[in-house]
């Protein structure tokens, strides 16, 4: 008969799983992330396609929110899985009454004349909830920074690091998150939507 293990033997079965378990945790972990990233991103597709059938049937005017676009059928997509607010657009989540977790770009016209003049092909749509996370509070443009998805104006899905903007100043730092720089890699970002003499922190 086959006797009991001994206690050292006990002891390094346990560490094994424990390397195991060290090793196979974070390829999970991987997995579920790139499982959320996919379904976001799809999610960000639909919502391009709602938008894109609206300005086609309004003879190329831009919905001015995403009330405007984002109908019945529209609205389960309109929540990414990463997001830990459920609803971290709050104004469109209202106006929709309905969670909301991407943002449009800015619709004032001096906005959309600049920003098109430096990137045709900038964002239309965004998702902010797969970059690093300092804390969960209700402003998801400063509290993420890194990955962004966005959605351009050509249909395609681009994945972007964005930082936060500072500029040092007499009073101390500034830092921001500009909707800029959310939309758009063309730099320099331009004022009034960056301070004068701002770089990307990571800079």
């Amino acid at each position: 008969m086959r006797k009991a293990l001994s206690f050292v033997e006990v002891l390094v079965v346990i560490a094994l799983l424990a390397v195991l378990v060290a090793i196979i945790y974070p390829v999970f972990g991987n997995s579920r992330r790139g499982a959320r990233e996919t379904n976001c991103v799809s999610n960000l597709r639909q919502l391009y396609a709602a938008w894109a059938l609206y300005v086609d049937a309004n003879e190329g005017r831009l919905p001015s929110n995403m009330a405007q676009f984002v109908g019945e059928s529209a609205k389960p997509v309109a929540l990414c899985p990463s997001d830990p607010l459920g609803g971290a657009n709050t104004e469109s989540s209202k106006a929709l009454q309905s969670p909301v977790s991407y943002f449009y770009v800015p619709t004032q016209d001096y906005f959309l004349n600049a920003i098109a003049a430096a990137d045709p092909n900038h964002g239309i749509l965004v998702d902010l909830m797969h970059g690093e996370r300092k804390k969960v509070v209700k402003d998801p443009f400063l509290d993420t920074k890194g990955l962004v998805f966005r959605g351009l104006l050509d249909g395609s899905v681009h994945r972007a690091r964005v930082d936060h903007m500072c500029l040092n100043t007499a009073r101390g730092e500034v830092v921001a998150r500009p909707h800029w720089t959310i939309f758009t890699d063309a730099l320099p970002c331009p004022e009034p939507w960056c301070l004068a003499g701002s770089t990307p922190c990571s800079r």
